[in-house]
């Protein structure tokens, strides 16, 4: 889970007002990854909506709401909107 680390690092550096937050284990994050069920559709979706979560840092309300022009798969990039992001920063 070291990726998890370095991602949280770069996150905290981004931010003007970095904060403390409860995170979850190491232990916690795989159960957390572990509970979806990937062979239904359904189940999928939702545990590619945690990674998504887990390595942008966003909330829930901005994932839902990412369009396919926020997404460029060839550079491997998620784009959020400003309007929609809670710090009105889109990255």
């Amino acid at each position: 889970m070291a990726w998890l680390t370095k991602i949280y690092s770069n996150w905290m550096r981004r931010s003007n007002n970095p904060k403390l937050i409860n995170v979850l284990t190491p232990e916690e994050l795989k159960a957390l990854l572990d509970s979806p069920d990937q062979r239904q559709y359904s189940s999928f979706r939702d545990y590619i909506a945690l990674l998504v979560m887990i390595d942008t840092m966003a909330r829930v309300s901005e994932v839902l709401s990412l369009t396919i022009n926020e997404l460029d798969l060839n550079a491997r990039e998620v784009v959020f909107n400003s309007e929609i992001t809670k710090t009105l920063q889109g990255f």
